[in-house]
């Protein structure tokens, strides 16, 4: 378990903290392992719930929240398929939902604890001559017998109190960045600080991630790391470039399409033509009329309307004429064709045929 962790963790609590957030915090840090940080399962959390006599998860997930506030996060989002951590509504990160409690914890590495003091400034000040391998002072209790005063009186000895530092008036809290970026995860501000001089927004800070974690093959297990590797590298200002080239592609498309279609002017009239009296108009719808007369309408396929006029009616000799009734009256009219059609030959016409087809039922 983690005993070396919860003592490394012991000597950075700030003091500001409450009682109980510092007895989570140290439990967290006990049941963690040591080279993951990491404690998992429901076990873990009724270990933690009993031990620092909470009811339950609810009552805990406060307690977590106000070390959030001050700068500890030691619980693990809620993640999806992508990696990236779920999100509510009005953009929250998410540690536990409806059918979910929180059930993985996290101990932050000492660069993602700002409002810590530093191991070598806080153990000076507080106990001069300790060793950091002495354990933390909270771990030891005072001798007993008549020595042991609360605060030293009794013994003679000056015990120096830890306490914050409270800015004067006019000047700026220097809490003030950590609780503006409280609602955001470690990883997160460390690519928010890493691209500040570009000028980065919390949205483009999280694209930027989202691009970070599509091009990754791997699961990523400690993002903080992770992305401070890749800042160390100078590879961060090239995903911002990449998603702010997305943004103004995206942002030129919407605005092509939203433009309305340009407006061609009209044309004026010429000024040599003579205006139309209201009897040439007049004469001009009918002879449109007179030329529509009979024709009917035909919706074309995926076109417009169609004009159709009717088939005039063929005018046919008397001779062909004649000569189709004689055939029509024979029993044998085919084979008197077929006759006729190889004395003309093949590019003889149909009427001539018909003709000498009558001729040959005369003779």
């Amino acid at each position: 378990m983690g005993y070396e962790l919860r003592r490394w963790l012991a000597d950075r609590l700030p003091a500001a903290l409450s009682s109980g957030e510092r007895l989570v915090a140290l439990e967290i840090a006990d049941q963690a392992n040591e080279q993951t940080r990491r404690a998992y399962g429901s076990q873990t959390r009724a270990i933690i719930l009993r031990r620092t006599g909470y009811a339950d998860s609810k009552q805990l997930g406060k307690v977590l929240t106000k070390l959030a506030k001050n700068g500890i996060e030691m619980r693990e989002p809620i993640r999806g398929k992508d990696g990236e951590p779920v999100r509510d509504k009005r953009g929250r990160v998410m540690y536990a939902c409806n059918g979910r409690e929180m059930s993985e914890f996290v101990v932050p590495h000492l660069e993602d604890l700002p409002s810590c003091p530093d191991q070598g400034s806080f153990l000076d000040e507080a106990a001069p001559g300790r060793s950091p391998n002495q354990g933390s002072l909270e771990d030891e209790a005072a001798p007993p017998g008549p020595e042991a005063a609360p605060d030293g009186a009794a013994s003679g000895v000056k015990v120096p109190r830890l306490v914050p530092k409270v800015p004067r008036a006019g000047h700026p809290s220097p809490q003030s960045p950590q609780e503006n970026s409280s609602s955001l995860l470690s990883h997160e501000r460390v690519v928010l600080e890493a691209l500040a001089p570009a000028g980065v927004t919390e949205d483009e800070m999280r694209e930027v991630i989202r691009e970070i974690t599509k091009a990754s093959k791997v699961k990523i297990e400690n993002p903080a790391g992770y992305f401070r590797a890749i800042a160390a590298r100078g590879d961060l200002p090239d995903y911002l470039n990449r998603v702010r080239g997305n943004a103004e592609r995206a942002a030129s498309y919407a605005a092509r399409q939203t433009q309305p279609p340009p407006v061609t002017p009209e044309q004026p009239p010429a000024a040599d033509e003579p205006p139309v009296t209201s009897e040439e108009r007049d004469a001009a719808i009918a002879a449109v009329r007179e030329v529509l007369r009979g024709a009917r309408v035909r919706r074309g396929l995926g076109g417009p309307a169609r004009l159709v006029h009717p088939r005039a009616p063929l005018e046919v000799p008397p001779a062909v004429a004649a000569a189709h009734a004689a055939l029509n009256r024979r029993g044998d009219a085919f084979d008197l064709l077929t006759a006729a059609r190889q004395q003309l030959g093949g590019q003889a016409g149909r009427d001539e045929v018909v003709v000498l087809a009558a001729e040959l039922a005369h003779a």
